[in-house]
């Protein structure tokens, strides 16, 4: 074999050789059979977690408004009904009035208490229920019908703290009778449950000068009215209690220029 011969060989081996080197060094290995894509069990967990703190709090949020919701409704409630009761005190108590010599007017309050609970009780006679002078004019002074307008401008209205139909605590009771009768402390005519919230009712009265607890115009000469009565509600316990709230306000009354008792008044039928 000639030296040219040996040359060509040496060098296509050499070739070969650097080409086989070549791509070995470009082959990647082949991908793991049985292997899926997906989470992990700690990525599982994390995002349980995530989720988890989301959903309590809203579910707090949304009961913190649902709470706020409710009790703005109840303090709604309570206020309505603490409204309704002082309107209906403040009628029938600045239109208070007395006929001298009269056996059908009154104002008579008592200073009672249950245990550490005032349970005050307010009689008196009002004419929060006035009627018209036009609404007299029309009618005859003799005819029947003028007789009864007369006695609807009077009415007996008394106050007090009494157990409810339930049975289960106290409630304050408002009863009216038109016209009033002889009898201050019998208890005629209608009675309306003003309230079931209230478990308290104190009365005090202002004669000018100082506050009394108590006060009786049936009482030898003591047929006067007391300038101003303030009254106090307790509701739900009274400011004590976490719920309880404690109401007072003061009203002053429009006396009536006084009236001279006629034979009407002693006649029992009518009031002047």
């Amino acid at each position: 074999m000639s030296a040219s011969e040996r040359g060509i060989r040496v060098s296509w081996r050499a070739r070969a050789s650097c080409a086989g080197k070549g791509s070995a060094r470009t082959l990647h290995p082949a991908p793991r059979q049985g292997r899926s894509e997906g989470y992990t069990l700690v990525e599982l967990l994390v995002s349980l977690v995530i989720l988890g703190t989301l959903v309590g709090g809203l579910g707090l949020a949304l009961s913190t408004g649902l709470d706020a919701d409710e009790r703005a409704r109840r303090e709604g409630e309570r206020a309505q009904e603490i409204r309704l009761i002082i309107n209906a005190l403040r009628a029938d108590i600045q239109h208070a009035a007395l006929t001298p010599g009269s056996e059908r007017s009154w104002l008579i309050g008592s200073d009672e208490s249950d245990g550490d609970r005032d349970t005050d009780t307010l009689r008196l006679t009002t004419r929060s229920r006035r009627i018209s002078l036009g609404r007299l004019e029309l009618l005859e002074s003799s005819s029947p019908a003028w007789e009864e307008t007369r006695d609807a401008d009077w009415s007996a209205v008394t106050y007090s703290l009494a157990p409810l139909d339930t049975g289960e605590g106290l409630g304050l009771f408002r009863r009216e009778q038109t016209p009033p009768g002889i009898d201050p402390l019998e208890e005629l005519g209608e009675e309306e449950l003003l309230s079931d919230a209230v478990t308290g009712f104190n009365v005090r009265f202002f004669d000018g000068e100082a506050w009394a607890d108590a006060w009786d115009t049936t009482e030898e000469g003591s047929g006067v009215l007391p300038r101003v009565i303030e009254v106090t509600l307790d509701l739900f316990g009274g400011d004590g209690e976490e719920n309880g709230v404690s109401v007072t306000a003061a009203f002053p009354i429009r006396a009536l220029p006084p009236v001279e008792a006629t034979e009407t008044d002693e006649d029992a039928t009518s009031l002047p």
